[in-house]
């Protein structure tokens, strides 16, 4: 599926590949080379598009093309979270999905409802926490995630026994890695937002 929309960089325009600066041009190389299977626009329903139909970056990725020496180091970050996680790719999912719709977060909640459905939650369930619940048909360990991430972003605390479920079920390291997803997408909702950038 493809985008021709000029209106996907939102309040940004989309920047030409042949236009780009070098370090642009780098980081665009990077996002291209490093998305999962299913995330470019030629990927059918279940992908979500990183590009219109001439290449241009869209999404928050877009907008990283504005600073790409701190894109490329929020890459960095990025690949380190997912390559040292403890965490299962359905407990990834619900907490950014938990974090970028607490936001309204439009492009990470629509392409991360996709790479929620890859990891195995079904649609129903993506409803649900995209609407502030915690389905009960979650395992305990998910529900946790769900509750913790959901508390952290929209009351910024977390109380003594939602810490104590939480570090029960995924140990310190568990927790930290976490908090570094939930930072992560922070950052790419905040971005969304601050400039408008809508979901394809």
């Amino acid at each position: 599926m493809t985008y021709d929309d000029n209106s996907l960089g939102g309040r940004l325009p989309l920047l030409e590949p042949a236009a780009m600066t070098q370090q642009q041009r780098a980081y665009y190389d990077a996002v291209i080379a490093d998305q999962p299977p299913g995330s470019s626009q030629e990927q059918g329903e279940e992908g979500y598009a990183i590009q219109d139909g001439d290449g241009r970056l869209i999404g928050p990725f877009n907008a990283f093309l504005r600073r790409p020496e701190v894109a490329s180091a929020f890459v960095a970050f990025a690949e380190a979270s997912a390559r040292y996680t403890s965490l299962s790719a359905r407990v990834r999912e619900i907490v950014v999905l938990s974090t970028c719709s607490a936001w309204g977060a439009a492009y990470p909640v629509y392409a991360h409802e996709r790479t929620a459905r890859q990891a195995g939650l079904q649609q129903s369930v993506i409803k649900e926490i995209v609407s502030g619940n915690i389905p009960d048909v979650l395992s305990d360990q998910e529900q946790a995630a769900a509750r913790m991430t959901q508390h952290l972003v929209t009351a910024h605390t977390i109380d003594d026994t939602l810490y104590d479920r939480a570090l029960d079920q995924f140990g310190e390291q568990g927790l930290f890695d976490i908090v570094a997803l939930i930072g992560q997408y922070l950052t790419a909702s905040a971005i969304a937002n601050l400039f408008s950038v809508p979901a394809p």
